[in-house]
């Protein structure tokens, strides 16, 4: 895994990449599969088809809802965000899908 090369010369990236990174990492030593719980909520799972960590684990994370899971493979590695033009208009679509989900129909949405 790497990190763009911008970000590491830039001060004012590296605070907005690690400091997010350094919780990632409480997260991963803090985890514990042995006491999972099953979620009853849709799970939306982003990877980058090149990633070595997450690679091939989708099917893990479809193991932890009882509804629905969805997954997206983009472009690139652990950085997919930054790799694939493509991304901004995924993440936008389901977003835009999970309000009319969460709210009613898109109509219903509108007219309120």
């Amino acid at each position: 895994v790497s990190m763009p090369a911008e970000v590491l010369h830039r001060p004012e990236l590296r605070e907005v990449f690690f400091t997010p990174l350094r919780s990632d990492f409480v997260v991963v030593q803090r985890y514990s599969r042995a006491h999972h719980q099953i979620l009853e909520c849709p799970i939306v799972a982003l990877f980058g088809a090149d990633d070595p960590l997450t690679c091939g684990q989708g099917h893990e994370w479809s193991r932890l809802t009882t509804r629905q899971y969805e997954e997206h493979i983009f472009r690139g590695g652990h950085f997919f965000l930054f790799e694939d033009a493509d991304v901004p208009k995924v993440l936008t679509q389901l977003v835009d899908r999970s309000t009319v989900l969460s709210h009613g129909t898109e109509e219903e949405l509108w007219n309120r």
